[in-house]
């Protein structure tokens, strides 16, 4: 049977043994750059031309202009295809609007449970962002599972949220409400959620109703602030029942709603032991743990281990509801000396805790960053990374999506 702080007590030993020595171990805006043709590369790169589509819905190009023209007749949302060249590309959007109208649509839910996944190490700077984001764009892409993908960022530091989010210069001058102001609803007297609550709204209306959309329709995000962070202060002001109260409040009132509309949630998390990590691990279905292979995050995850361990024991259901525990390494440069000692380091002492594929260092992976995309979102022939790098980027992060696809799959939780 699986036993998570077990996982770690496990994990930990074995990662004491091959800890370095002291001596070893001495957000982007939609402007113009990114627009093509008017519209924004990202849903660009990820449009089909009107052959490809036909080819993927087996039919005809010209069935498909019939169903086309019967969905604007039936519909105030028209599909209209992007022209470039003479060649009609379809969004994602509208491909998945005319899905939903031509009744081909099958969600994952159908044949697999909805699962909430911590992407999660003390150590900062270990690629758990970038990790979070590559994971998410590339379950969201799959048009045969069509996932229902949600991004949280509950690293009040971090940039999760905005670099996945469609035109948040567009909402700017809104009230952002995050994760955190969710959790707090019920120990803040001027909290926004709780005023819409006290409007007569429902919990579940009001959690997606804050959802930011994406560049794909079928991936949303919660993205954090800096002021999330004081949750840490309101926690240690509460009573002792208080607190259980507020520990076990996503997982009893909030992950009910999460799993019933989407089927995986991947959830960014602070490079802290604190009551924010408390509250998550208290609702989550499985942890990652990404490692950059370096003497130095090797040491720091080792550590990790030790307290994620004595944490999980000492939570309400003392780590029964984490299902699935891995390591992935990830930021991987295979020709270097020292990180291959590092991730031999890492196959003795993990072991099947590791996921087999590894997401490789590429430019690829800057230039994404700069551009605030993944990746995935990326396209050869408009990219200024080198052929070869920008495969390397490619290659590893798909294969290292489909590894965690399957392990997701094999891990069947009650529905």
């Amino acid at each position: 049977m699986f036993v998570a702080n077990q996982v770690c007590s496990d994990l930990y030993g074995r990662l004491v043994k091959e800890r370095p020595s002291l001596g070893e171990a001495l957000r982007i805006k939609v402007n113009d750059e990114n627009l093509f043709s008017g519209v924004d590369q990202r849903i660009l790169n990820h449009s089909m031309k009107k052959g490809e589509l036909s080819k993927f819905l087996d039919m005809t190009n010209k069935t498909l202009s019939t169903k086309i023209e019967q969905y604007n007749q039936s519909n105030e949302h028209q599909i209209e295809p992007i022209v470039i060249a003479k060649s009609h590309y379809y969004s994602r959007h509208d491909i998945a609007s005319l899905r939903e109208f031509m009744g081909v649509e099958q969600y994952y839910s159908d044949l697999y449970s909805s699962k909430l996944i911590a992407i999660t190490n003390h150590k900062g700077g270990t690629g758990k962002s970038s990790t979070t984001m590559t994971l998410a764009v590339g379950l969201a892409l799959d048009l045969i599972d069509s996932q229902r993908v949600l991004v949280i960022d509950m690293d009040p530091q971090g940039s999760v949220g905005s670099t996945l989010t469609f035109n948040s210069a567009e909402q700017k001058d809104e009230e952002i409400i995050t994760f955190i102001d969710i959790l707090l609803r019920n120990f803040e007297d001027d909290n926004p959620v709780k005023t819409f609550l006290d409007n007569g709204h429902t919990l579940e209306e009001i959690i997606l109703a804050v959802m930011f959309n994406t560049h794909l329709p079928n991936l949303k995000t919660l993205i954090a602030y800096p002021t999330d962070d004081r949750l840490v202060g309101v926690f240690f002001n509460l009573e002792d029942e208080q607190k259980l109260a507020l520990i076990c409040d996503f997982r009893d009132n909030i992950k009910p709603i999460l799993n019933k509309h989407f089927d995986t949630v991947l959830i960014d998390t602070p490079p802290a032991d604190n009551a924010i990590l408390w509250c998550l691990f208290e609702a989550v279905d499985a942890l990652l743990v990404p490692i950059t292979p370096k003497f130095i995050d090797l040491a720091s995850t080792t550590n990790f281990m030790g307290t994620l361990a004595t944490r999980l024991e000492q939570l309400p259901s003392h780590g029964t509801n984490i299902k699935w525990l891995k390591a992935a390494v990830v930021n991987h440069d295979p020709k270097s000396r020292e990180e291959k000692d590092i991730v031999g380091r890492l196959c003795r002492s993990v072991q099947d805790r590791l996921i087999s594929n590894y997401i490789n260092r590429s430019e690829a992976f800057l230039e994404a960053a700069s551009t605030g995309r993944t990746v995935l979102d990326l396209v050869q022939s408009r990219s200024k990374t080198s052929k070869t790098e920008f495969h390397k980027a490619i290659s590893s992060s798909e294969a290292f999506v489909n590894t965690f696809k399957i392990e997701m799959q094999t891990l069947n939780l009650e529905k």
